[in-house]
């Protein structure tokens, strides 16, 4: 479990970093004249989005299993809900005005508080893991 955890934790900073240029690009309309139509950029940035959330709710499981604690399962599961019903809600806006704009903004700070959430839980993985005392015989590797 703790490389399945690193993996995770490199592959969400790889991730977010590539759709974060992507949403840039969507958003600022560079790629694309019409943000509410799906076009590849945008399915592209959905899917990585999808991707992200699993591996938050991955990450949060793991600190929750090892930690022996409900909190970030539940943290992480309502974060990553809300970064895909606010990115999803956003093509459901048809008129590009203030209440997309408001909608983008809303995504935005979901996105970063779901980064540090990712790193958060990463971090008191690694922590709690290393507290523990080893144990006899024990198969895997530290």
């Amino acid at each position: 479990m703790p490389r399945a955890v690193t993996f995770a934790s490199m592959a969400f900073r790889l991730l977010w970093v590539i759709n974060l240029v992507l949403g840039i690009l969507v958003a600022a309309s560079i790629l694309d004249k019409n943000v509410t139509t799906n076009t590849p950029w945008m399915d592209t940035h959905m899917a990585l989005g999808i991707v992200l959330v699993a591996l938050l709710w991955f990450l949060g499981a793991a600190v929750g299993l090892q930690a022996r604690n409900a909190t970030f399962p539940a943290l992480t599961f309502v974060v990553g809900l809300l970064v895909a019903i606010v990115g999803a809600s956003q093509q459901a806006a048809t008129d590009p005005s203030v209440g997309l704009d408001v909608l983008r903004g809303i995504h935005s700070v979901l996105i970063l508080s779901a980064i540090a959430l990712a790193e958060v839980c990463a971090a008191r993985y690694k922590r709690v893991r290393a507290s523990e005392p080893v144990r006899a015989g024990a198969i895997e590797a530290r």
